[in-house]
């Protein structure tokens, strides 16, 4: 499965009801908008991978940062706690917004 998806591949991907959808930027930058439904575990907390750790390990996950950066970073960090259905957003949320897709404010 490849795990980089470009804008139109991720929002294929998250059209489906089985995909959690990861926000992992901070708070402030999650409230100044972010993808529908995607909840927020900022990477750049102390509990971070503790957080990471509660998730199913049986799901499938999206994950997304500002420019991709972070969201990599997560990927890495989850396949070695054994998750390891998940993709990210390569460009990140910088790109989603420059291709006018749909977001929501807090």
């Amino acid at each position: 499965m490849e795990v980089n998806l470009n804008c139109q591949q991720f929002a294929e991907f998250i059209g489906n009801e089985e995909v959690t959808l990861l926000d992992v930027r901070t708070l402030e930058e999650y409230s100044e908008g972010h993808l529908p439904g995607a909840k927020l575990i900022d990477i750049h907390e102390p509990n971070f991978v503790a957080e990471m750790e509660q998730l199913p390990k049986s799901r499938t996950y999206a994950i997304y940062c500002r420019a991709g950066h972070r969201s990599k970073t997560a990927l890495e960090i989850a396949n070695r706690i054994g998750i390891n259905n998940v993709v990210h957003l390569e460009p990140g949320i910088i790109q989603w917004i420059a291709e006018d897709r749909e977001i929501e404010n807090v």
